[in-house]
């Protein structure tokens, strides 16, 4: 007796040479993975940041883990300083809302808030975020993204804008910045 075959596009069943054999055909698999987009993309690649070290980040290895090809992620992200940024972006928008989003357009209110009140609610902020990624946070401060360097360029003006002299703002914004560092090795 010869053994059936499938219709062109269906599935066979390797143990048994049936077509359909309770596998999932191609378009079936296809409906029930997750597509890619930009958020699942920057989720996915602060997981790997985070599990496996700041270093360990490369568009194949993310692929990899995301269960598509390495071409599939470049349609979302053009390189590997996009994802970054993208990343950078992530997590600056967990910082605490309650802090004067740097750069913003409304000026700090220097009466209601100092800059010593300003110091202290980035100085947290960035901690705890560098507490709940630590790997990432500290893959941005090595790579600088854009958004992190614009941040940090808001935190200057903003120091300087409740009051603090110019070259303080770096000094202080500088120190924000190693003290992550600091809390990072320590961690």
């Amino acid at each position: 007796m010869e053994p059936q075959r499938a219709d062109a596009g269906s599935s066979v069943d390797r143990a048994t040479g049936q077509p359909g054999g309770g596998g999932l055909d191609q378009q079936d698999a296809s409906r029930t993975r997750t597509p890619l987009s930009l958020e699942r993309i920057v989720g996915v690649a602060i997981e790997l940041i985070e599990s496996e070290g700041p270093d360990s980040l490369s568009m194949r290895r993310l692929a990899s883990r995301l269960g598509s090809s390495t071409m599939a992620t470049y349609h979302h992200v053009a390189d590997r300083q996009a994802l970054m940024e993208a990343i950078a972006q992530r997590l600056l928008s967990e910082l605490d809302p309650a802090v004067n989003p740097a750069g913003s357009k409304e000026p700090v209110d220097a009466d209601r808030r100092g800059w010593v009140d300003l110091v202290r609610s980035e100085v947290s902020a960035f901690l705890e975020l560098s507490r709940r990624h630590p790997a990432t946070f500290a893959a941005l401060l090595r790579t600088r993204p854009t958004a992190l360097v614009t941040r940090v360029e808001g935190i200057e003006a903003d120091l300087v804008a409740a009051g603090a002299q110019p070259v303080s703002g770096r000094v202080l914004v500088r120190a924000l910045i190693d003290s992550g560092l600091r809390v990072r090795k320590a961690g």
